[in-house]
């Protein structure tokens, strides 16, 4: 039976949360993330939502060394730089549009489903992939791949914000160049994953100075039926 889990915040608090939330954009060199933090983030990641449950994603975690410098170095510029850098790889297409030993692993190891069940299992990814989603080519199921381990850093974003550790997330990098230093370091195998997006984690030197700006709800928000929000 799963542990009831208690409400922690109320609709305010978590509307407050948002709005406090800025991407930072230099950190303190002489903070650093603890440990705990660090791996709590890490864990909502790795508890995030997937498509089928297919969890597409792995986290490098790396502090201050060569290869963190080196990353840093193809990222846009952070003045001083974060105690943490979190990069996200996607999973390759191969995995979802072959009937892959990873598919397998998730199926029988991780979820515990009945083996019999898996080639039928193989059928409904596809039939998903290909019909129901329309993705024609590997790209295509690699931008859906992508579109998963985003969800991962979402979760990672707000688990800081809740810990009141500063983040930025980052898509300003020379992809080529993070992926061959990470490559060559022996991180991943290219022929089974992809760099994503990165995630930076620290305390930041350039507190907000200016109140979050966003469209007003009423541009974004329609609700829509009896119970409609006012």
């Amino acid at each position: 039976m799963l542990p009831q889990i208690k409400r922690s915040a109320t609709p305010g608090e978590v509307v407050a949360l948002m709005k406090n939330r800025y991407t930072a954009k230099a950190y303190d060199p002489h903070r650093h993330v603890s440990a705990e933090d660090i791996h709590a983030i890490v864990e909502s990641g790795r508890l995030s939502a997937s498509s089928m449950g297919l969890e597409p994603w792995h986290f490098l975690v790396l502090r201050p060394s060569p290869l963190w410098q080196a990353v840093i170095d193809h990222c846009w510029g952070f003045h001083p730089q974060p105690s943490h850098l979190v990069v996200l790889l996607g999973r390759n297409a191969s995995h979802f549009t072959t009937r892959s030993e990873y598919v397998r692993h998730i199926h029988c190891d991780v979820q515990g489903r009945d083996p019999g069940a898996l080639e039928a299992r193989y059928e409904t990814i596809e039939r998903f992939l290909r019909h129901d989603l329309g993705l024609t080519s590997d790209e295509a199921v690699t931008g859906w791949v992508d579109r998963q381990v985003y969800i991962a850093l979402g979760s990672m974003l707000i688990a800081a914000a809740r810990l009141g550790v500063d983040s930025t997330a980052i898509e300003g990098m020379s992809v080529a160049d993070v992926e061959r230093a990470l490559v060559e370091a022996g991180c991943f195998d290219p022929e089974d994953y992809h760099v994503v997006c990165a995630l930076a984690l620290g305390y930041t030197s350039r507190p907000a100075h200016r109140d979050k700006t966003r469209r007003e709800a009423r541009e974004v928000v329609t609700y829509i039926g009896a119970d409609s929000h006012e």
